[in-house]
């Protein structure tokens, strides 16, 4: 993977600014410490009061940060969100987020920095499972919620990551600039790996020292934050993925659906034995892929069009072309061929049953084949009309002000 560009490492080496950001909720207790400890390290350290009820905001600002506030109590993501822009404003070469309870070491910040300026790293993560007198200091059901968590993180972005839920965290500027967040609660720490991953930017972890002797940490609870990451998870693979994720389990059930509807007329023309079970699984399976099927084409369709640059083979690009160009042509004509084919294949059937009054292996591969090639034709036509409605409103040619 790509790192940091040679002459952003200059200029981040030569002269570079520094900015800690720190999230905080009724954290006047500690504050104060963070940010005069933070302060050694750091051009400008930067705080944002997500809607405290205490004095957070005037003590963080007579410790010399910073301060941006919100009206009321956003959640832990929209307090990222709101210190990265404010960072980025503030022309940050290097972007520090740390906690404001009293669990990450600002004396650590050095350690957190140094792989972005003297490796050129995008991202560096501070991770509590590295050292081993680090790891047996988190408590049981933590380690376990983050190692299930960051497990889940893995398969979708970086796959050695120890500690995917980490608030100590550095980041290049380029880094920020690039990633596009939208999370406003806890899984804005995997909506940011996720989105790193998909730019290629390269990612190191470094040991950190996390104290938990500290009180009224975090109270999250992992089990619905790890669901809620697993969901985050899904989400962006089908977003970013949308063949793959519809698309095969549609082709799968469609081929289920076959060989139950093959299988249904084989029993019936050798024993006359109508099985409903049978005929039922087959409709029920064959549905549900055509309904994947035709969104992984429509996702398919949108993601392609907003995306602003995407890299792949010229066989591809053409196919893309073509397809999003001339949906109605691309799909619609093999689909009105398939269904010329599945009337021919019908009709045939009929004339074979009207003329021998009987079920037989011969029938029973005409009825499959007309089945087989309804449906497909029927995929391909609603895909191929419904993409044109998409890719012709995306492209501003129909008024969607009713």
């Amino acid at each position: 993977m790509k790192k940091v560009r040679s002459s952003d490492i200059t200029k981040i080496q030569s002269n570079p600014k520094i900015i800690v950001c720190v999230p905080a909720y009724n954290e006047a207790r500690n504050i104060t410490n963070i940010v005069q400890r933070a302060s050694n390290y750091a051009n400008e350290v930067i705080v944002c009061d997500d809607g405290s009820s205490d004095n957070t905001t005037q003590l963080a600002q007579q410790a010399g940060a910073i301060v941006v506030n919100h009206d009321k109590n956003g959640g832990y993501g929209k307090s990222i969100r709101t210190l990265f822009q404010t960072a980025l404003e503030r022309k940050a070469d290097i972007i520090v987020t740390m906690d404001s309870d009293g669990q990450h070491n600002p004396d650590q910040i050095p350690d957190i920095i140094e792989p972005i300026l003297n490796d050129g790293y995008d991202i560096v993560i501070g991770s509590r499972f590295i050292d081993k007198e680090d790891k047996m200091k988190v408590p049981l059901y933590r380690s376990i919620g983050i190692r299930t968590i960051t497990k889940i993180t893995n398969q979708a972005s970086y796959k050695n990551l120890t500690d995917a839920q980490s608030g100590f965290r550095g980041y290049t500027r380029r880094a920020i600039e690039q990633i596009t967040l939208v999370e406003d609660g806890m899984r804005i720490s995997t909506e940011i790996l996720l989105r790193a991953g998909h730019k290629k930017f390269t990612v190191k972890e470094v040991p950190i020292t996390i104290s938990y002797d500290v009180e009224d940490t975090s109270t999250h609870n992992f089990l619905s934050h790890g669901i809620s990451v697993l969901f985050s998870v899904i989400q962006f693979i089908s977003l970013r993925h949308p063949l793959i994720f519809y698309g095969v389990p549609g082709v799968v059930l469609l081929l289920i659906s076959g060989f139950f509807a093959y299988n249904s007329l084989e029993l019936f023309s050798t024993t006359r034995f109508i099985s409903i079970n049978m005929i039922l699984l087959s409709i029920t399976t064959s549905i549900t892929g055509i309904i994947l099927l035709t969104t992984g084409g429509i996702l398919f369709t949108i993601s392609v069009m907003l995306t602003k640059e995407t890299k792949s083979s010229l066989f591809f690009d053409i196919i893309q072309f073509i397809c999003l160009r001339h949906p109605i042509v691309f799909f619609g004509l093999p689909g009105v061929v398939l269904l010329i084919i599945s009337g021919y294949f019908a009709y045939n059937a009929l004339e074979y049953f009207a003329s021998w009054r009987y079920v037989t292996a011969e029938l029973t591969n005409r009825l499959f084949v007309t089945m087989g090639t309804a449906v497909i034709g029927i995929i391909l036509l609603s895909s191929g009309s419904m993409l044109y409605s998409i890719a012709a409103m995306l492209k501003g040619r129909i008024k969607t002000d009713f």
